[in-house]
């Protein structure tokens, strides 16, 4: 009996040694024996479900290693712009496939759905294939995101945002940049894989991350987008229509948003200022009281696209008209006054833009591409602001007027050459911004005029290691010229970082970033105008502001298990020249001027851990984040500010029905002088899918809470406790998404168009609101 048990083992252990040797390899080319690399290949068991997958690489090849033996199962390899290839293969033994030969094409074969999640390591990036399940679950690319809880990627899709530790992430569709909009419209079954750079992307050196959504050959001879989000207690949303059609390699693309809000919010800033005159000690109490805001913005958008295997030719034109009106009722009471005074500030802007954009990208022989951009943009921009403030025995009133003409021009060139595992890179990036605006004040006209032109040059070189590292060197030249009228100037930077990879044995990914940065002044800072705020406060910019720098180093461990994920980040950045916001008083005009200058270093450090748990796979999946964080900030004296920090969310989906809930405890963090405290975040959604449509309803914050700034000096004082109904609490909303989709199929590809809107006029509001 023991020996026919330990042969029994021998042949179990041995069958399973063998099962987990399986290799299937293969090389993917074009028609003309170029070398493919980036071909998606998939591996399907006979239920369809997820085996395996990867991408074939620079020298066309790929291997995918199989835990299974003696199974049919089905290899798909697609690329953008190319027919798909099916092939039925038996798992018995190791498999070559030889060469695979990819037709460009625009017919799609059957898809194949995807079970179950599946994340794949390759190089310096994680490929994520979303299950059947999780597409039907989503209504755009970023409740795609928010249902893949990827992780170390951080997804709002209620505010369309997408971030990592480092900073924001790009957006990516197969490959090319892409807008908010055209994320939105994005159809989530179209989505072949998710492709995570957390680090560094070739093709994109300037960004901190990068997200690429590769799409399948899902085509469409024609589809229409609507999506409706209305909140349910204040008349404030956001609706938009997007249309595309398309004529053999043409396509047309139209899109029309909109937002309006008109309510008004039961509560607003509280403020307590401290005012340090030479003979008194001033107090002032303001409390806002409900005030009607109305505004309204459109933007248009038509696109063309030209398409074949090697090029792409996109052509855009934007039209974006906005308007806003707050009549903002307040009481302030002050310490050397028995009377309450009454207080109206009434803002009006204007917002007009007009841009276009010129892309043109190149595939070329022997792994090169070529990207060429050229975008430009005209705003023109108006604010107006009339304040009063009234009592028993005296009246005290003014009005500004701000006229704006703002100019920017933006050409870019990209080349990129790969040669097996190493690749070299080259981004030039021209800018040219001008500000011609007219402060009117008591009758009395003041013109300022300001002009930006930068010139970045970013050269590179990446090295992949295969299933060891990636490393990836970058140089970064930054030339700047600043002219203002009267002074002008010519800078110049270096900024070198390198990027390195570690992939080691059992889902065990190491990365390590030692970067550095140039950051110019927005230009709004830079303006030489003053602006009355009230009887003794003036706000004015600083045309002499300095461009500030940082480095960092940071260390991200991430590993993955049967159950989920674990990964740990430290992070250690210092930044010098920081701008703060000064105020000081001004004995000859008796008044309080608030100015911008340049600080000394700022150092933050981050330490976190985040686990991400499959309670019931396929259906809940729970996430949580334990963050220590300090910041310290050096200018005229040291401000540090420590925090603990705890998020969790739970996503739950079943059948047609998608539930989630996000908790985030209270953040402190330090910027322009202040410490900034934002409140407990509590995020609850449920959504449902019916054939073409999605509905979702939800809420943040349903319950009153503030963003708090503090700003302390010797001679003033400022505590401001903003509640914001409607924006920040008592959120309460539903979101409608409907997708029709008709004609004769065809791949869509979304055409990049920047937002455009500038501005460079400095407002009383932008004054120490952490902007």
């Amino acid at each position: 009996m023991l020996r026919f048990i330990s042969v029994f083992l021998i042949c179990m252990i041995t069958n399973c040694i063998h099962a987990q040797t399986i290799r299937i390899q293969g090389r993917i080319l074009d028609e003309h024996n170029e070398l493919i690399s980036s071909a998606a290949i998939q591996c399907y068991g006979e239920n369809k479900s997820f085996l395996g997958g990867t991408i074939s690489g620079t020298d066309g090849k790929f291997i995918i290693k199989q835990a299974v033996s003696n199974q049919q199962c089905k290899l798909l390899i697609t690329y953008i712009g190319y027919q798909s290839y099916e092939m039925n293969l038996q798992l018995a033994d190791d498999v070559n496939v030889g060469d695979i030969i990819l037709k460009s094409a625009s017919q799609l074969l059957d898809e194949v759905a995807v079970t179950a999640n599946q994340a794949v390591r390759k190089d310096n990036k994680l490929m994520v294939f979303p299950s059947k399940s999780q597409k039907h679950h989503a209504y755009d690319g970023y409740s795609a995101l928010s249902v893949l809880m990827i992780p170390n990627l951080n997804v709002d899709p209620f505010n369309k945002t997408v971030s990592t530790r480092q900073g924001n992430t790009l957006l990516c569709i197969n490959g090319r940049e892409a807008s908010m909009d055209e994320i939105k419209t994005l159809d989530p079954k179209d989505i072949l894989r998710v492709d995570f750079y957390e680090s560094h992307h070739p093709e994109h050196p300037a960004a901190t991350s990068v997200i690429d959504y590769i799409l399948t050959v899902h085509n469409y001879g024609a589809t229409i987008v609507g999506n409706l989000n209305q909140r349910l207690n204040y008349v404030k949303g956001n609706g938009g229509v997007s249309a595309k059609v398309y004529h053999k390699k043409s396509e047309f693309s139209f899109y029309v948003n909109g937002n309006y809000d008109h309510y008004t919010p039961d509560r607003g800033e509280e403020t307590d200022i401290r005012f340090g005159f030479p003979d008194e000690v001033v107090v002032r109490t303001t409390r806002t009281l409900p005030s009607p805001i109305h505004g309204n913005t459109f933007n248009t958008t038509l696109s063309y696209l030209f398409q074949d295997a090697n090029n792409q030719l996109a052509i855009s034109a934007k039209l974006e008209k906005g308007n806003s009106k707050n009549n903002h009722k307040k009481t302030e009471l002050y310490s050397n006054h028995s009377v309450d005074e009454s207080v109206t500030e009434k803002t009006r802007s204007e917002d007009a833009l007009s841009a276009f954009q010129i892309s043109y990208n190149r595939r070329m022989k022997h792994m090169q591409i070529l990207r060429v951009k050229l975008f430009g943009s005209y705003n023109k921009n108006a604010y107006n602001r009339f304040y009063q403030s009234l009592n028993v025995s005296s009246a005290n009133s003014f009005l500004s007027d701000t006229r704006e003409h703002f100019y920017y021009l933006n050409p870019t060139l990209l080349y990129v050459k790969t040669i097996k595992q190493h690749s070299v890179f080259l981004d030039i990036n021209y800018s040219r911004k001008q500000t011609d605006n007219t402060y009117y004040y008591q009758d009395q006209a003041t013109k300022s005029k300001l002009k930006d032109e930068q010139t970045n040059i970013m050269a590179g070189y990446n090295v992949r290691i295969k299933k060891v590292a990636s490393i990836t060197l970058q140089w970064a030249d930054k030339l700047v010229a600043i002219d203002n009228g009267e002074n002008s100037l010519f800078k110049h930077y270096f900024a070198p970082s390198t990027f390195l990879n570690l992939y080691l044995p059992k889902q065990n990914t190491v990365n390590i970033q030692f970067g550095s940065g140039i950051f110019d002044p927005e230009m709004r800072y830079q303006n030489n105008t003053e602006q009355i705020i009230d009887r003794y406060q003036i706000l004015k910019g600083n045309p002499n502001l300095k461009t500030s720098y940082s480095w960092d180093a940071s260390l991200t461990y991430t590993k993955g298990f049967q159950w989920g994920a674990l990964s740990y980040f430290f992070k250690y950045r210092q930044d010098g020249k920081r701008i703060y916001e000064q105020v000081d008083y001004d004995p000859e005009r008796e008044l309080f001027v608030h100015n911008y200058l340049n600080g000394g270093n700022h150092i933050q450090i981050i330490s976190d851990v985040e686990a991400q748990f499959k309670l019931i796979p396929d259906k809940l999946k729970w996430m949580v984040t334990a963050e220590y964080g300090c910041d310290t900030e050096y200018d005229w004296r040291k401000i540090r500010k420590e925090n603990f920090i705890v998020q969790t969310k739970f996503l739950f989906t079943h059948k047609n029905m998608m539930a989630s809930a996000e908790l985030t405890t209270p953040v402190s963090y330090v910027a322009r002088g202040s410490v900034f405290t934002v409140p407990v975040s509590l995020k609850i959604n449920v959504g449902y899918t019916l054939n073409c449509w999605h509905f979702e309803a939800g809420t943040q914050n349903p319950f009153s809470c503030a963003i708090k700034s503090e700003y302390y000096n010797d001679r003033y004082s400022k505590v401001t406790c903003n509640y914001q109904p409607g924006v920040l609490n008592h959120i309460f909303y539903i979101n409608i998404n409907y997708r029709f989709n008709m004609g004769k199929k065809h791949q869509f590809k979304e055409v990049e168009m920047e937002n455009g809107k500038h501005s460079g006029i400095l407002k009383v509001n932008d004054s120490l609101n952490g902007k």
